[in-house]
């Protein structure tokens, strides 16, 4: 998990969620600070042969909030591996069964 001296992730977890035919990820997490926009901040979503399958650029609402419910819509059913990057630096890494 990512942490420095500017901000950092406190605590996450991932959760998938099956609704119907969408099977969607959802990554809630806490930071220290508030999240300013920077162009480094993206979801990515790898199959196990480290495949890329999506790239997704987050956009933050200018807000004091310091947690974050991030949802990726319509993954695949099978393996996957989640990239998160903040702040241009890989921050969480989990595979999705």
């Amino acid at each position: 998990m990512f942490n420095n001296k500017r901000n950092y992730i406190i605590d996450y977890d991932v959760d998938i969620v099956n609704s119907g035919n969408i099977r969607s990820l959802l990554l809630n997490f806490n930071t220290n600070l508030q999240v300013i926009n920077h162009i480094g901040h993206r979801f990515e979503l790898y199959d196990m042969n480290n495949n890329q399958l999506q790239s997704i650029r987050i956009n933050y609402p200018e807000t004091p909030c310091t947690e974050f419910k991030l949802r990726l819509d319509n993954i695949p059913n099978s393996p996957t591996q989640l990239k998160f990057w903040f702040y241009n630096i890989l921050s969480i890494e989990e595979k999705i069964k």
